[in-house]
């Protein structure tokens, strides 16, 4: 493309080689030529279709997917210029797949279509190549206003359709731009009307349409909806029907959606023309891909954290992308998993981050290979195509089955393999049998106890270090909490089943947050939707205003807060320059699985860790039990390190029994404990007259081995003084102090004091104090014999 925009807004030129006059007529007249070739052949091969089906021929591809008679498999097989052509081969993009080889050859005919496909099946070419194909074909140019429009439902997919448009149209001299929410306005008014294509969001593309006042669409020719059932469940139904209010009838419209429910249908009467109907998998046996190993593991609420992380632990060399309910969670997760590091690189993708910051995160993980982990909400869930997933861990249960078909899709994209894990309560195993029943296969499996091991002791510590990770579980609690009360499913999703002390717990919480109040919600909502119904005209245009100018602050706010952030991330970075031992054994671990690759280490990984489930309602203990193999760690005072302190003895013949300890200390605890014929109450006061009587006695040995040291340090400085005397110095001035008491004052030159025994106990004191341990401890000892 000779000019766009890239994320940032920023416009970006590609070098044009200059041509001499009669180059530049040269190539004129070959356009037209192969404009004029492109168009006989789309009229005589795009343009035969079912009457009765309403579907086209290209779907009758078979399922290898070498594509229809007439088109071919091969993108260079198509009516479409030599531009595209290069594009496409420079991006690596040679072979079809059904939904493109289904609607290409329709859409370049001029047809409006109505596309359904799962995830994954690269719908973004299949629209792609039939815009950039319209405006060649028309030879449009920026002075001719917005040519096509392509809207998006989230910010992510926005700029990844971006960026495959800059790599297929790189031949083409049109322009393009992405707009967004998050950026200046202002800023994107000044070069929004000289776009010919514009990929954009709902709410921004209807803001430019309302606002910007040289933004011209009334010559639109082509208009395409993509990921359309996610856009109606953002709740972008009134903004779409406003988005076509501004437009020209006289178009061409491409919608294409994962799943066709009544809502979509909807839309589409209002946006389409008789169009095309293109559901490739309507037919198949699985809505997902056959390369896709989809599994679930029932677990009690409070395991999933020690779950999750032992997984990453075990896949520490995967590339993972982790689903949770809510925005909260997943800032938790990724600052808790970031100090107790796991194994893999953590990061962090929601709805909350500034544009900027998502679209570092959004193209760190894409640039990463390997072991790398990306705790996302459903904002990641929908059309974005990562590059070599290997693992979709979903650690809530989603809303819906469709929920789930798109977060499983992130991985085992096109021809790859990938596998998923959902982790389910046992209320919640109603859900694995709604996916049975909509044709998605999933299996049974649990994990490896000895595999598996707690981190509570670990966060809880992390948390009372540091009370703004503390409060982020708070947050995490309540949110999760919040999110399963709002569920629509209630036979899945019952907040009242939930042990929230265990879930308080297992985030490291010492009990269940103060004011977590997750109650009341639905009431709260509907008296804010009546009391908005009650207001007149002008009070909700002033609520509006109001709105409108506390979501800038806001913005403003968030981005100097985001700024601040990112600093402290840069200065983090830069301050580590030199590895630790961690970062150097992750890396050695890397080089290692680089040079095993081939091997069949990813199915001994696996088993490693998981394990198949042959009746998912008997599943083990969820406890987990000590391996046999590894050594006890003790610290220095004696204890065990991740000890549970909860020790069983058996018996030989197998029955349990308590230790000889535990035993004493129930006994010392009960009343009826009778040592030497006493009640307990005489026991205490014997031990405590002989606990008086060893007082005494330590007592007089202290002060005797304090005396006899301050005795050896006078005895040391008159030796000193008498050495100096004899060399003939003179002694050192002293200044007159005044007589000290003493019960006994011994002469200056006298022989050394002879310390006096103690009345009570006489007692042999040696050199050697170990003499006077040993002697302690055998008195103690005889007490209890």
């Amino acid at each position: 493309m000779a000019q766009g925009r890239n994320s940032h807004g920023k416009r970006k030129k590609v070098p044009k080689k200059k041509l001499s006059t009669h180059g530049r007529r040269d190539r004129r007249e070959a356009e037209e030529s192969e404009i004029q070739r492109l168009e006989e052949r789309i009229r005589g091969e795009c343009s035969g279709k079912s009457a009765k089906s309403g579907k086209s021929k290209a779907e009758k591809s078979d399922s290898a997917g070498k594509g229809p008679a007439l088109t071919g498999a091969l993108f260079k097989d198509l009516p479409i210029s030599s531009r595209t052509v290069r594009g496409l081969e420079a991006s690596k993009y040679v072979k079809m797949t059904e939904i493109q080889s289904g609607a290409i050859p329709l859409a370049l005919a001029g047809r409006d279509i109505l596309g359904e496909a799962r995830t994954g099946s690269g719908k973004t070419l299949a629209f792609l190549i039939p815009v950039v194909e319209k405006l060649y074909r028309n030879r449009w140019s920026s002075m001719d206003g917005l040519g096509a429009a392509i809207v998006s439902p989230t910010r992510e997919l926005a700029y990844q359709i971006f960026q495959v448009l800059s790599n297929v149209g790189q031949e083409h001299e049109i322009s393009a731009g992405c707009i967004v929410g998050g950026r200046s306005l202002e800023e994107e008014q000044k070069a929004v009307s000289t776009m010919s294509v514009l990929v954009a969001t709902p709410g921004r593309l209807l803001q430019h349409l309302d606002e910007s006042p040289g933004f011209d669409a009334s010559s639109l020719l082509m208009l395409v909806i993509d990921e359309a059932d996610r856009i109606l469940d953002f709740g972008f139904q009134e903004t779409m029907h406003n988005i076509l209010q501004h437009l020209p009838a006289e178009r061409q419209t491409l919608l294409f959606s994962a799943t066709l429910h009544g809502s979509v249908h909807r839309l589409g009467r209002a946006a389409l023309r008789s169009p095309e109907v293109i559901s490739v998998h309507h037919d198949a046996k699985s809505r997902t891909p056959e390369t896709l190993k989809q599994t679930y593991m029932i677990m009690p609420l409070e395991k999933k954290v020690d779950t999750l992380f032992s997984f990453l632990r075990s896949h520490s060399q995967k590339k993972v992308i982790v689903f949770v309910s809510t925005c909260k969670q997943v800032r938790f997760f990724y600052e808790a998993f970031y100090r107790l590091k796991p194994g893999p690189a953590v990061m962090e993708l929601h709805g909350r981050q500034s544009l900027t910051k998502r679209m570092l995160v959004f193209q760190q993980f894409m640039d990463r290979e390997r072991a790398v982990a990306l705790f996302c909400t459903d904002i990641a869930a929908r059309g974005v195509d990562f590059p070599a997933v290997d693992w979709v861990v979903q650690v809530d249960c989603p809303d819906s089955v469709d929920s789930y078909i798109h977060r499983v899709g992130r991985t085992a994209r096109y021809e790859s393999s990938g596998k998923s894990a959902l982790f389910l309560l046992p209320s919640e195993q109603n859900f694995a049998q709604k996916l049975s029943k909509a044709r998605v296969e999933v299996r049974a499996i649990t994990a490896k106890h000895n595999k598996v091991f707690s981190i509570q002791p670990q966060l809880a510590s992390l948390l009372a270090g540091s009370g703004d990770i503390r409060h982020l579980a708070q947050r995490a609690f309540a949110s999760y909490m919040r999110s399963v009360k709002l569920m629509k499913e209630k036979d899945i999703f019952d907040v009242q089943a939930l042990s929230k002390e265990a879930f308080a717990e297992s985030l490291g919480l010492a009990d269940v947050p103060v004011g977590a109040d997750w109650e009341g919600d639905e009431d709260l909502e509907k008296n804010k939707m009546k009391k908005k119904k009650n207001q007149s005209a002008l009070q909700r245009l002033k609520e509006k205003i109001r709105a409108k100018k506390q979501g800038r602050d806001k913005d403003a706010a968030k981005r100097e807060e985001d700024e601040e952030e990112e600093r402290e991330l840069s200065q983090r970075d830069g301050a580590r320059k030199k590895l630790g031992k961690w970062e150097r054994r992750q890396r050695r671990i890397a080089a290692a699985g680089k040079a095993a690759e081939g091997v069949d280490a990813p199915a001994k990984e696996e088993d490693d860790f998981l394990q198949p489930v042959a009746n998912p309602q008997e599943l083990p203990p969820a406890n987990p039990l000590p391996s046999g193999n590894k050594k006890l760690k003790l610290r220095k005072d004696g204890s065990a390190l991740q000890a549970s302190g909860q020790h069983v003895f058996f018996s030989k013949d197998g029955s349990k029994k308590t230790s000889e300890l535990a035993q004493l200390a129930e006994e010392l605890r009960s009343e009826q404990f009778d040592p030497k014929g006493g009640n307990r109450a005489s026991f205490l006061e014997q031990v405590a007259r002989d606990l008086a009587t060893r007082d005494s006695s330590d007592a007089a040995v202290s002060r005797a081995r304090i005396h006899e040291k301050h005795q050896k340090k006078r005895r040391k400085e008159r030796t000193q003084r008498g050495a100096k005397l004899e060399d003939g110095e003179d002694p050192p001035s002293r200044s007159p102090s005044p007589p000290k008491k003493r019960a006994r004052e011994a002469p200056e030159e006298t022989a050394p004091m002879k310390v006096s025994k103690p009345v009570s106990k006489p007692v042999d004191f040696g050199d050697d104090l170990g003499d006077l341990e040993k002697q302690a401890l055998s008195k103690l000892g005889g007490l209890f014999s």
